[in-house]
């Protein structure tokens, strides 16, 4: 399976034409602002992961995408996100929920880490904090 990102780069999820492990970030645009009153700690764990993932994607052993989930978002949501916040890695708007549904995404945000070979290595939900230690052991 490829994915586009909105600059248009596509990546290859079966890492075939790469040797780096992908980190795919399952979030939704309005998580950081929609959610801080009703469900602060999810609001909290989505910029808490973007936050860690900026300071992991400078790091260029592993590529990151931003996955934003289509539920009540348009193009110009994913735009307003991106002007409001320092969002290092690209991102998609995955409209249809077809990428989300592969991979079984239920919770927001939720990390989802492909190694070299193109298999899912692990699985990080909102309240997992320990990214950058996943990120190393796949990236041995």
């Amino acid at each position: 399976m490829n994915i586009t990102t909105r600059d248009g780069d596509t990546i290859d999820l079966s890492r075939t034409a790469t040797d780096k492990p992908l980190g795919m970030v399952f979030f939704a645009s309005w998580c950081e602002s929609y959610l801080a009153e009703s469900q602060p700690a999810t609001a909290s764990a989505c910029r808490r992961v973007r936050e860690t993932v900026n300071q992991l994607s400078k790091d260029s052993e592993t590529q990151w995408v931003g996955i934003i989930s289509g539920l009540w978002t348009k193009e110009s949501d994913v735009e307003s996100y991106l002007d409001t916040t320092e969002t290092a890695f690209p991102v998609l708007l995955d409209a249809d929920g077809d990428i989300h549904r592969r991979f079984g995404i239920q919770q927001i945000p939720t990390v989802v880490l492909i190694d070299a070979d193109g298999k899912v290595a692990d699985k990080l939900g909102p309240q997992d904090t320990k990214l950058a230690e996943a990120i190393e052991r796949i990236s041995q």
